[in-house]
C-alpha cells in the first residue's frame, strides 16, 4: 500500500464530523479549519514538520509543494480542469485550492476522496457571527454548532476549484 492509502483513511476518521473552529488544527484543538485539515494530512505523509502551520494560501506557496507535488493552475483555464477530470488525472490524495474572496489569494482548500467527493472543513460562516468568539480558545463553538459547520464529504464544486497540488508518485 502506498503512503496515501495508508493516511487517507486514517485523516478521514480523524476529521470526519469534527467541530468547524477557525485556526484549529484538528482533535487536539477539538476543532479545526481548512487549513488545519491539510497541515495534519501533509504532517501525516512527512512532507511537512509538526511543528510547522499554514494558511491555504500558504501551504501552495511552500517549496515542497513547488519541488514535489505536481500543480496545476486551473482558475480562467477551465479546459485544463475538464481534461484532468475527463482523464481520472486527479487521484485521490490531491488538494484542491480555491479563491473564494477572488482576491488572487487562496483562501480555502480541501482533500480530494476520488470519486468527485472531497473532506471540507468549512465555517459557513459561523466565525462572521458577532457574539459568538471566544478570546480565549480563539474558537466560535455556539456559531459553529448552529451553523452544523463540521468537516464533512461533499462533492466537488469544480468551478469554484483555482488550483489543484497532485501528490508525487512517490506517495501514491
Amino acid at each position: 500500500m502506498s503512503r496515501i492509502e495508508i493516511v487517507l483513511p486514517q485523516i478521514v476518521r480523524t476529521w470526519l464530523n469534527l467541530l468547524y473552529r477557525y485556526g484549529g488544527r484538528g482533535p487536539i484543538d477539538d476543532g479545526g479549519d481548512c487549513s488545519g485539515l491539510l497541515v495534519d494530512y501533509l504532517q501525516s505523509l512527512g512532507e511537512i514538520g509538526d511543528k510547522q502551520d499554514f494558511t491555504a494560501h500558504g501551504i501552495v506557496t511552500r517549496k515542497i509543494l513547488e519541488e514535489w507535488w505536481s500543480l496545476h493552475q486551473i482558475k480562467n483555464i477551465r479546459t485544463q480542469l475538464d481534461d484532468l477530470i475527463e482523464f481520472g488525472l486527479i487521484p485521490p490524495g490531491s488538494m484542491l485550492f480555491m479563491d473564494w474572496q477572488d482576491d488572487g489569494k487562496l483562501d480555502h482548500c480541501s482533500l480530494y476522496l476520488g470519486n468527485g467527493l472531497h473532506l471540507h472543513a468549512a465555517g459557513g460562516r459561523s466565525y462572521m457571527r458577532p457574539g459568538y468568539f471566544d478570546s480565549k480558545t480563539r474558537a466560535w463553538p455556539q456559531s459553529a454548532i448552529h451553523a452544523d459547520a463540521r468537516t464533512k464529504i461533499r462533492p466537488v464544486d469544480w468551478s469554484t476549484v483555482d488550483v489543484v497540488a497532485i501528490p508525487p508518485r512517490r506517495l501514491r
